[in-house]
């Protein structure tokens, strides 16, 4: 079994979804949003923060909690996290 690093062991990764206002309405093929559900990412490690946010599509169902959010999960494995370390 590998064990993490300390330098990954300090990688702290923040989820939360939450209801966002738009700034005026969206329309499209009959269908109108005032608010999206968003979900927010913040990784955290080694001095550094990374941040981003993602909605997902509403004609393919998707929603930050269903389908976004354990993509982003599924991709935090010690293969990717080496990977990225190297590119910094």
């Amino acid at each position: 079994m590998l064990e993490l690093g300390a330098e990954f062991q300090r990688t702290h990764l923040v989820l939360p979804v939450r209801l966002s206002p738009l700034k005026a309405p969206f329309r499209i093929t009959g269908h109108t949003w005032e608010y999206l559900d968003v979900l927010f990412v913040t990784l955290e490690g080694k001095g550094h923060e990374g941040r981003g946010e993602a909605a997902g599509v509403y004609y393919k169902n998707d929603t930050p909690a269903s389908a976004v959010r354990p993509k982003i999960e599924a991709a935090l494995t010690r293969a990717t996290l080496e990977m990225k370390r190297m590119v910094l």
